[in-house]
C-alpha cells in the first residue's frame, strides 16, 4: 500500500463528501469521517472498520488512512490542525487510539449535532472561534471512549516525519535523495529504508503524487495554463507532468479541470 503526505494550509475543514474514496496517505492534521449515508471502508494504520450511517472514524496526525467507498455513500469530512483543539493538543500529538472508530450507539446526540454545526459554520464562513466550540463538544464527548495510548516517539517515527515534512516543503523545486540526505545530515540509503518500510512507497512516485496534488489544487483553483501548472508544481516537463497526474487521478490534467 503506497502512502502519500497530504499538505494542508487551513486550520480546519468541515465538509460533505460523496462517494469518498481516497488513497493511503497522512497529514500533521486529525481527520474524522462521519457517515451520513451508506457505506465507507476505512483503514488507519493496520486496522480496518466499515463504517455505516452514524458511525465515525478518527486518524490522529502522521498516521496512514485511507477511504473506500462501498457503492454510493454520503459523509461529512472533518479535518483540523491540532493546535485549533486548544486543550486537547496533548492528546491529540502524543497518543494514539487503541481503535479508531466510534460505532453509532456509543456517539452521544450531542457530537452528531456538533458535526453538522461545525460544517454549517465551515460553509457559512462563520467565526472559527464557534467551529472551535463544536469541535471541543465533540472530542470532549469521544477521547474518553477510544482507550488513548502513548504513542510511538522512536526515531524512526521522527525520522519519518522529518522526511515528509522536508518533502512537503520542497517538493516545488529539484529534489533528489541525495539533496534530501545532505540537508538533513541522513544516509540516503536509510531515507530510502525509511520510505520502502514505513512510507510504504518509492521516493519518486511519493514526489509525483505529492506534485500532482498540488497541481490539482491550482487546476481548480488558478486561471494557469496547465504547462504552466506543470512547471509551478515541481514536474521538469509536460511529459512527466501528465504521467503523474494520470497515475494518481486517471484522467489528464485538462480533464480534471473541466469535470
Amino acid at each position: 500500500m503506497k502512502v502519500f503526505y497530504q499538505n494542508r494550509s487551513e486550520e480546519y475543514c468541515a465538509r460533505f463528501t460523496v462517494n469518498n474514496t481516497y488513497p493511503s496517505h497522512l497529514h500533521r492534521q486529525v481527520e474524522m469521517i462521519y457517515v451520513t449515508k451508506g457505506r465507507i471502508n476505512v483503514t488507519i494504520d493496520d486496522s480496518s472498520y466499515t463504517l455505516q450511517s452514524g458511525d465515525l472514524s478518527i486518524a490522529f496526525p502522521n498516521h496512514s488512512h485511507s477511504t473506500q467507498s462501498i457503492g454510493n455513500s454520503a459523509a461529512i469530512l472533518i479535518i483540523f490542525n491540532p493546535e485549533f483543539a486548544d486543550g486537547y493538543l496533548n492528546e491529540l500529538t502524543r497518543k494514539k487510539p487503541d481503535v479508531p472508530f466510534i460505532a453509532k450507539s456509543k456517539l452521544p446526540v450531542e457530537v452528531t449535532f456538533a458535526i453538522k454545526n461545525m460544517t454549517d459554520c465551515y460553509a457559512a464562513k462563520k467565526d472559527h472561534r464557534i467551529a472551535q466550540g463544536y469541535l471541543h463538544v465533540i472530542l470532549g464527548n469521544i477521547l474518553p471512549e477510544l482507550d488513548l495510548q502513548l504513542a510511538d516517539t522512536g526515531d524512526s517515527v521522527d525520522t519519518c516525519r522529518q522526511i515528509i515534512e522536508y518533502v512537503a516543503n520542497h517538493f516545488m523545486n529539484e529534489i533528489s535523495l541525495d539533496t534530501m540526505a545532505h540537508d538533513l545530515g541522513l544516509s540516503k540509503y536509510y531515507i530510502s529504508h525509511i520510505f520502502s518500510d514505513r512510507i510504504k512507497s518509492s521516493f519518486p512516485a511519493y514526489l509525483g503524487r505529492c506534485r500532482a496534488e498540488h497541481a490539482a489544487r491550482l487546476l481548480k483553483t488558478s486561471q494557469m495554463s496547465v504547462t504552466d501548472i506543470g512547471f509551478a508544481s515541481g514536474f521538469n516537463s509536460s511529459r512527466t507532468f501528465y504521467r503523474a497526474f494520470r497515475e494518481v487521478y486517471g484522467m489528464t490534467p485538462q480533464e480534471y479541470r473541466n469535470v
